[in-house]
């Protein structure tokens, strides 16, 4: 019981740290920032649900420094330090829709893609031949009605 009461008063220790880099990050330097969430991590010996506020806190501060792909792993490890939490579930909800993985096209699509494209170019071919071959008409049958305009 009391490792548990301890493990939860040094949870709200971090919690309160994690809130005051966050104020301070807003003001200023990111670096300084994570920084400050990295020696926290070290003089505290966070592990668990305590690792896992901080290296969220830390990947917030990567993504909005334009260093996704820091953010990301750094979010994977936060993951990892506590994957049965609250927190956890938002992690992996984060890692889905933030991070999608880029979807490769399959050897199939390409594939018919290709074909289609082959196909368009037949059926393009195709359509133009048959308006030359209208036009041809076209140009024959008009004589023909000028030739009666003239006999009339």
């Amino acid at each position: 019981m009391k490792s548990k009461y301890e493990g939860k008063l040094k949870l709200s220790i971090v919690k309160a740290a994690v809130k005051k880099v966050q104020q301070g990050f807003k003001r200023s330097n990111p670096d300084a920032g994570i920084e400050k969430l990295d020696k926290l991590v070290a003089d505290m010996k966070l592990s668990g649900e305590g690792l896992q506020e901080v290296l969220y806190v830390k990947s917030l501060i990567q993504f909005q420094t334009q260093q996704k792909d820091k953010a990301k792993k750094t979010l994977e490890a936060a993951l990892k330090a506590a994957p049965e939490t609250k927190k956890g579930a938002h992690i992996e909800e984060v890692l889905l829709t933030v991070f999608k993985p880029k979807a490769e096209p399959k050897k199939d699509d390409t594939a018919n893609a290709k074909d289609d494209k082959a196909e368009a170019k037949k059926d393009d071919a195709k359509s133009k031949k048959d308006d030359k071959a209208k036009s041809k008409k076209g140009d024959k049958a008009e004589p023909k009605q000028d030739d009666k305009a003239k006999k009339n």
